[in-house]
């Protein structure tokens, strides 16, 4: 039995946790993965995993052996693609973690890129809760704030701004916020987590507000509090690059343009090593020259909203 395949299928074993999961992805049977990963416990003299019935745990020996065969796996693959000529042809399947404000983002980038390598394919994982990308098997993944792992690389993507927006139908019933306070007597979209109170934080040079959100409306996906502020449910705060368009259009409004909230700080995140494959670093580079886009700044727009807001000021004095 070969045992760089052996190594190739102990990598999977331990980054999804799963024989049958690893056995699907690598297209061979179940029992040939459980005999490779024994033929490496024997050639080595080592256990691997620590087997329960409930989970599927790396050992001692078992984590110093996986940063070895991805180290062994990584140059395996450069090595390839550079004798064989495909130092510059980017192939394969990648999988790429992303919340989904970002991911439906990113659909609107990704043609030109994918029009460019037509022998890579791009799978974008859509989760607005973070997990393990090693045990998801991820290659690249999209994080907020900075992630602190022995066993991940990361790279500063952007500071996103976000912004205050509401649906213009929303004030025909509703009085425009002039202060962070008066958001406390508004329907607001809260996005967060039911366990965590969500907190919105607003600055006016040294004046700082930090207000409990109490809603009748919270969810944990981007996408429904995007749509709910839409169509006029409420109040919300969202990262600029999810709204740009339907403030352009007039379909949300920039409230209390005055006041900034804390940025976004988003993160490339991946396993190492750094001399990872082509198709991964193709990827990152392409994920890195979105950070000018991402980072626009609502400051453009401002005049926009002022005019808008000027218009509802009048409104709910009338």
């Amino acid at each position: 039995m070969d045992l760089l395949s052996a190594m190739l299928s102990f990598i999977r074993v331990a980054e999804t946790g799963s024989f049958s999961v690893a056995s699907r992805e690598l297209h061979v049977s179940q029992p040939t993965i459980s005999r490779q990963i024994l033929l490496l416990e024997k050639h080595y003299s080592v256990r691997l995993f620590s087997r329960t019935t409930r989970c599927l745990a790396l050992t001692d020996d078992g984590r110093m052996l996986l940063e070895q065969a991805r180290n062994v796996h990584s140059i395996l693959e450069n090595t390839h693609s550079t004798l064989s000529g495909r130092q510059s042809h980017v192939y394969g399947h990648i999988r790429v973690g992303t919340p989904t404000a970002f991911g439906l983002y990113l659909t609107q980038q990704l043609d030109g890129f994918l029009n460019q390598h037509p022998d890579l394919s791009v799978e974008l994982v859509v989760s607005d809760t973070f997990g393990d990308i090693v045990k998801d098997g991820i290659d690249l993944a999209i994080r907020v704030g900075m992630c602190q792992s022995g066993t991940t690389i990361t790279r500063h993507l952007a500071d996103v701004d976000r912004v205050l927006v509401a649906s213009p139908d929303f004030f025909e019933n509703h009085s425009y916020p002039a202060h962070p306070n008066d958001l406390l007597n508004l329907p607001l979209v809260v996005y967060g987590y039911g366990f965590h109170e969500a907190v919105w934080e607003f600055q006016r040079g040294n004046q700082q507000i930090r207000l409990p959100m109490h809603s009748s409306f919270t969810t944990n996906n981007s996408e429904v509090a995007h749509r709910a502020i839409v169509e006029g449910i409420g109040i919300g705060l969202m990262p600029l690059f999810s709204v740009r368009r339907e403030l352009r259009l007039g379909n949300l409004v920039h409230l209390m343009p005055q006041w900034t909230v804390p940025k976004l700080d988003l993160h490339v995140v991946y396993p190492g090593p750094q001399n990872s494959c082509l198709r991964r670093k193709t990827v990152l580079d392409f994920l890195l020259s979105l950070a000018p886009d991402l980072a626009e700044t609502i400051a453009p727009m401002k005049a926009r909203a002022l005019i808008g807001t000027e218009s509802l000021n009048f409104m709910s004095l009338n």
